[in-house]
């Protein structure tokens, strides 16, 4: 396992909560039937292993049994997955072919619901969405799911929609379902469905490529496989023709009820320099509070029908600290240092009493470099794409302490993935434009991977001028940071200097 980075923020837990019925309970304050035997509650998690005095985050099951309903389920009005996981609830279903509803046992209830946890909305408002909206026949449906309290839920397995009887929203499942649906079983004289396994292999995302050169695509697929318990634990795979690597072993990701996942997991295909063959690149940036968001990056070769984990870490980082208000950052794998300008009297005062700041600097255990996003784009114009993580840095104990905005740039060559540019956007500073404005330029960077700038003005299409920067100091800055071999011009356009 190759993770580059962990999150090491709580996301704020709420409850997913549903019910394994044998027997009636005739003392039910809520519309659902409930039963004694098994509650299972099922919390959002976080990606990695953090300590919380939140409520224990491992979901238990008290026993197993046969059936999730001990009667058919009944329908009603609640037309939300927000408010469908929010409650205990049962769950029958039918194939679309059969006007028999079949109780369903505690596993299929489980895997099905993990499902529908990964069901994102369409956004109208997207033209792609709006697309395949458009083009969605929702009287062609497969199965039709009956939640107790719930309106009926229709699912195209080939479309991999999903969606409330009679409301207009659609919901897209994050990836081909079918073997999941092939794997159900009717009995029809216990009028049970069920799944013949644990573990089975619930979602299958395509991403079909070359990766070798030779004209041929390979088989690539990310693979959800279904957790061994009532958890909504699964492993995510990465598999290549008949080669599988565990990306995330046991972890909980999910869009309802509510969502822990910004970006979905994908794969990207990064060139390497000399070579046909193509680095696999698996993403996916979670949550990590309201408006804040943390990474996680892997990275792999294949070769002789195999894969491979690549080592893929960020730099090694060394603070030189001697006073005032700037920090030299040293990073010795790809032998280079930056000046970083900082608040120095702000900073002071967050140091705890009879400590200085030279002693938070010399301190390698005091500051952690936590990623918020990746893109896979061309940043140095050599034609060949670059890796490129923008993270955040951050002293722990002060916990408001941030040294800017790190940008990491990544090249491969022969099957190995290494850093070749770091750039630091300072913190902001107030009253200082120019670190601002430095602040403002990675960003567009990162972003756009490239700015077009012809006689000392930004003049890409995408491009509003500020309100709160003068012209002038915008070109200066630009310029400063060429000279500073940040970045470099090639004809009218402005990339990140790697070399």
């Amino acid at each position: 396992m190759n993770r580059f980075f962990k999150s090491y923020c709580v996301i704020a837990l709420s409850t997913l909560i549903l019910t394994s019925c044998s027997g009636k309970n005739n003392n039910v304050a809520s519309p659902t039937p409930l039963s004694s035997s098994s509650q299972v509650t099922i919390p959002q998690s976080t990606p990695s292993t953090v300590s919380s005095d939140l409520p224990d985050a491992t979901a238990t099951a008290a026993s197993a049994t046969e059936s999730s309903a001990p009667k058919s389920a009944t329908p009603g009005s609640i037309n939300k997955f927000s408010d469908l996981f929010s409650i205990e609830h049962i769950l029958d279903i039918r194939k679309a072919s059969d006007n028999t509803f079949y109780n369903t046992s505690q596993l299929l209830l489980y895997t099905i619901a993990d499902l529908l946890t990964k069901a994102d909305k369409i956004d109208n408002n997207n033209p792609e969405d709006r697309a395949i909206a458009a083009k969605f026949d929702r009287k062609k449906y497969d199965y039709v799911l009956q939640f107790d309290g719930a309106k009926p839920i229709f699912v195209s397995i080939k479309d991999s929609i999903v969606y409330f009887d009679g409301e207009t929203e659609y919901y897209r499942l994050w990836a081909d379902s079918k073997k999941l649906w092939e794997n159900i079983t009717f009995d029809t004289t216990k009028k049970l469905a069920d799944i013949k396994e644990k573990g089975l292999e619930i979602q299958d995302k395509s991403f079909d490529s070359d990766i070798n050169g030779d004209g041929k695509k390979e088989k690539i697929s990310l693979v959800y496989k279904g957790g061994k318990g009532f958890d909504f634990k699964g492993d995510l795979l990465l598999r290549v023709e008949n080669s599988d690597a565990v990306v995330l072993p046991q972890t909980q990701w999910q869009v309802n009820p509510k969502r822990t996942i910004s970006q979905p997991p994908t794969v990207y295909f990064m060139p390497q320099k000399g070579s046909n063959n193509k680095i696999l690149i698996v993403t996916l940036t979670w949550f990590a509070g309201s408006i804040q968001t943390s990474g996680d990056v892997f990275a792999y070769s294949f070769n002789n029908g195999k894969l491979t984990d690549l080592d893929l870490r960020a730099p090694q980082t060394v603070f030189k600290y001697t006073g005032g208000n700037t920090v030299t950052m040293e990073f010795p794998q790809i032998k280079s240092s930056q000046v970083v300008k900082f608040d120095q009297p702000g900073y002071e005062r967050l140091i705890e009493e009879g400590k200085a700041l030279k002693d938070l600097f010399n301190d390698p255990n005091a500051f952690s470099n936590s990623p918020l996003y990746f893109k896979l784009e061309d940043y140095d114009g050599d034609g060949i794409n670059e890796l490129c993580s923008m993270s955040t840095l951050m002293f722990e104990s002060l916990g408001k302490m941030s040294m800017g905005f790190q940008y990491t740039f990544y090249k491969g060559s022969n099957d190995k993935l290494g850093p070749v540019k770091v750039i630091i956007a300072p913190p902001f500073i107030d009253d200082d434009n120019d670190s601002q404005i430095e602040r403002l330029i990675m960003g567009y960077i990162f972003e756009y991977n490239h700015l077009t700038f012809i006689n000392d003005e930004i003049k890409d299409s995408w491009y509003k001028p500020s309100n709160k920067y003068k012209k002038n100091e915008i070109a200066s800055c630009i310029n400063r940071m060429i000279s500073e071999n940040k970045l470099y011009k090639k004809g009218n356009n402005v990339y990140v200097k790697t070399n």
